[in-house]
C-alpha cells in the first residue's frame, strides 16, 4: 500500500517520503488545517494541491524543505526542496519499505 489512512474516515493520510525517509501526513478533512483532495486510489494516489513541509534542522542550524506533488502513485519533488531528490519524480514506496 502506497498511502494509508490513519483512522478510517478521519481524513489523515500518510505516505513514505523516499527523500526524507519518514512518513509525511496529508489531511483531507480537518477543520483548522489546510486540506487536500485525494483520488481514493491507495495504490496510485493523487493528492492536490502540492504538499510543502518546512522545518528548522537545529542540529545543523539550517532551514529544510520538502515540497512535492503526489500524482498517480509518483512523488514529484519541486526545485525548492533541500534534499537530493529535488526536481525529480520517483514512485512512492510501499509504507513497509525502507
Amino acid at each position: 500500500m502506497r498511502v494509508k489512512e490513519y483512522s478510517a474516515g478521519e481524513g489523515l493520510f500518510y505516505i513514505l517520503c523516499p527523500a526524507c525517509l519518514i512518513q509525511h501526513s496529508i489531511w483531507t478533512k480537518h477543520v483548522e488545517k489546510p486540506n487536500w483532495k485525494f483520488n481514493g486510489n491507495f495504490e496510485k494516489p493523487t493528492f492536490s494541491p502540492s504538499v510543502n513541509i518546512a522545518w528548522k534542522d537545529h542540529e545543523n542550524n539550517v532551514q529544510r524543505r520538502c515540497h512535492f506533488f503526489v500524482v498517480d502513485g509518483n512523488i514529484q519533488f519541486q526545485s525548492d526542496c533541500t534534499h537530493d531528490l529535488k526536481g525529480k519524480t520517483v514512485p512512492l514506496k510501499d509504507l513497509d519499505e525502507k
